[in-house]
């Protein structure tokens, strides 16, 4: 019979009385050697496609677990931000993507590696591959271990990099606005993830080597980068190849589809060796892997109703009218009218879903292939 435990993590509030419950399931056991994988959903704590495909993954899980299937440990949050999860205003109104108290993205800071942790990294490296990554993931989980938060958004941050920093692999799984799927991951995964890529029905993979927020999933794969472009004379294999899940979009919430989703998600469990069982086969589905620096976050500069004239997957030219600004106090209807042009060649992949949209707001991005300039070197990520 196989292991399956369920486990909650107390964290205790800023206030007094209050505290936090994150909900952890873990199928097999942790074992030398053996696979690791871990996987979350909603650290925004609102996108709910990720948390409803972890609800249908779950059985599955627990069945291949008491059938002796796992070798090692699948480690499952199906919603894991308490913090944000509690954030509702007059009743209706969830506002779970930043922590309130002190506006932070809840996808941003997130970070492992500090100068201290790499210099005692750097005295114990050595020829064998294996063994350097044993070593890594020790001091990073002893530097973790000795943290000391001071606020409940630091102690939730330790508490979820305490499950993952040693795994295989991470899947971190969100949703976007009015959207396509796609990936973030980065460019050293591709295209080894290409079937990942299709299991998540993906448009596309962007790729970015760092894209400056210090997001969850970057945090992790790029300990391994990082010590690799620090250390070229020591082997420092990709051991935690991490991802951002884009599931499309707020309103993309149904059991079939969801549970479709868990299927294929399952079927890599499978083929990647986390679960010693069939794969199934995946959807016959080619994404590209292209830069992040191509993917224009189209801005704008005037409040008003936001008018879509493109669609989700739709092409476009660079210069084409995709959208107005309208502004209903303006009596002619033409000078109502602000045009949105697009600025680079390429495919609509998201749109902003509140029509009521305000200066400084990314309405649309836009996938293309050639980097943009005012994106290089710069923060890519929408915010």
């Amino acid at each position: 019979m196989g292991h399956v435990s369920i486990q909650d993590i107390k964290l205790e509030g800023d206030f007094q009385g209050t505290d936090f419950n994150l909900r952890v399931f873990r199928f097999g056991e942790r074992r030398a050697g053996a696979p690791k994988i871990y996987m979350h959903a909603a650290l925004h704590a609102d996108e709910t496609p990720g948390m409803l495909i972890l609800h249908h993954l779950l059985p599955r899980l627990q069945a291949a677990a008491e059938a002796g299937q796992i070798p090692g440990e699948v480690v499952v949050l199906p919603q894991a931000n308490p913090l944000g999860g509690a954030q509702v205003l007059f009743r209706d109104k969830h506002v779970g993507r930043f922590h309130l108290p002190n506006g932070e993205n809840h996808n941003r800071g997130w970070a492992l590696l500090t100068e201290d942790v790499i210099e005692t990294i750097d005295a114990g490296l050595g020829a064998d591959a294996l063994a350097n990554v044993a070593l890594i993931r020790r001091v990073v989980g002893e530097a973790l271990a000795a943290r000391e938060p001071v606020t409940v958004l630091d102690r939730y941050r330790k508490a979820i990099l305490g499950l993952c920093y040693d795994a295989d692999m991470v899947w971190d799984l969100h949703c976007d606005d009015d959207s396509g799927r796609h990936l973030f991951i980065i460019p050293e995964q591709w295209p080894d993830w290409k079937d990942i890529a299709a299991a998540s029905r993906s448009m596309v993979a962007l790729t970015a080597a760092d894209s400056g927020g210090g997001s969850f999933d970057e945090c992790l794969s790029t300990v391994w980068t990082r010590l690799q472009a620090r250390f070229p004379e020591h082997p420092i294999p990709l051991a935690c190849p991490s991802a951002t899940f884009e599931y499309a979009g707020w309103a993309d919430v149904e059991d079939s589809v969801a549970a479709e989703d868990a299927q294929h998600l399952f079927s890599i469990l499978c083929s990647r060796g986390f679960v010693n069982a069939e794969a199934t086969p995946l959807p016959k589905l080619e994404a590209e892997g292209l830069p992040l620096e191509a993917t224009e976050m189209l801005r704008i500069s005037s409040p008003g109703i936001i008018v879509y004239h493109v669609r989700i997957g739709e092409q476009v030219r660079r210069g084409q009218h995709v959208a107005d600004v309208v502004d209903p106090t303006v009596l002619d209807p033409a000078e109502a009218r602000t045009p949105v042009l697009a600025g680079t060649d390429g495919f609509v992949l998201s749109r902003l879903m509140q029509k009521l949209v305000f200066p400084g707001d990314c309405v649309i991005k836009i996938v293309g292939r050639e980097i943009l300039e005012e994106r290089k070197g710069g923060y890519l990520l929408q915010d």
